[in-house]
């Protein structure tokens, strides 16, 4: 059975070179053109995917200065207990991971809570519970939830000495391709529960995104039953491995986080999959 110490050393020494090269075809203006060649990304490490990073049109050191920027905004909302500096830090922060908050769960929820004015304790709730990894069923959708927007809100609400990461479906997309390719490498035939990781899909682009062998099932993120409390799961299992993985290369948790976010964006094109 393939361990968690086993992947996290597998997940080291990935930084510098990966077993197989990874490659994807591109097929987004997300990808700016300078990072592939004639429509393909290509990388033979996770360090090189840190390097390729874009989002928003801008690369890994503009994106962490906005992203230190709104976790500073939101961590002094949460040290004075201002409900209109955490609320506005809450949108922003959705603006910047592009996920709508008007019309939805994650708009219904900030609305509700913040004229309860309970958002702030929620947010430290949920920080404490994701630490620690216990009472997770408190992420019911309806006390507290976790979706694709709120991982960010919650990994930027976390003091930087004992972080968390963002946990979305590339994300885990990217986990659930390292734990096979993990597996296989070390003639593993199972694998411990902590690193069955959900993935998430992306528009348009079927199951692209599913790290899933014939031998391996990794379950989708979004959806189903417990979605929030599984979400927040992964997301507390992933940051402690990421956490111990980026200890001993030295670098910062949101650098494995951001290669780990430009591999997870499609790992079936490599294996020859075509997309359902």
């Amino acid at each position: 059975m393939l361990s968690v110490e086993e992947f996290t050393q597998f997940i080291v020494e990935c930084w510098e070179k990966t077993p197989t090269n990874h490659f994807f075809s591109v097929n987004s203006s997300r990808i700016p053109s300078n990072l592939n060649v004639a429509g393909i990304f290509r990388v033979q490490s996770l360090e090189e995917c840190l390097t390729s990073y874009s989002w928003n049109g801008k690369g890994f050191k503009e994106n962490d200065t906005k992203l230190g920027h709104l976790q500073g905004r939101l961590q002094q909302s949460l040290n004075e207990k201002n409900l209109d500096l955490a609320a506005s830090s809450f949108k922003e922060i959705y603006q910047w991971g592009g996920v709508r908050y008007k019309g939805n769960i994650s708009g219904s929820w900030l609305c509700n809570s913040f004229q309860d004015r309970t958002l702030i304790d929620k947010i430290t709730d949920s920080i404490d519970i994701l630490k620690t990894g216990k009472n997770l069923d408190k992420f019911d959708g309806q006390n507290l939830i976790m979706n694709s927007g709120y991982t960010k809100v919650a990994s930027l609400a976390a003091p930087r000495e004992n972080p968390l990461i963002i946990y979305d479906g590339r994300v885990g997309a990217a986990l659930g391709d390292l734990v096979a390719m993990a597996m296989q490498a070390k003639q593993k035939k199972m694998i411990c529960s902590e690193l069955c990781f959900p993935w998430g899909g992306a528009r348009g682009k079927g199951n692209s995104r599913n790290p899933s062998t014939d031998k391996l099932k990794f379950p989708r993120l979004f959806g189903g039953h417990a979605s929030h409390m599984k979400h927040a799961r992964a997301m507390h299992n992933a940051s402690k491995i990421v956490i111990r993985a980026t200890e001993c290369l030295g670098i910062r948790p949101r650098e494995m986080e951001a290669a780990l976010f430009m591999w997870g964006y499609d790992i079936r094109y490599k294996r020859g999959h075509e997309s359902e």
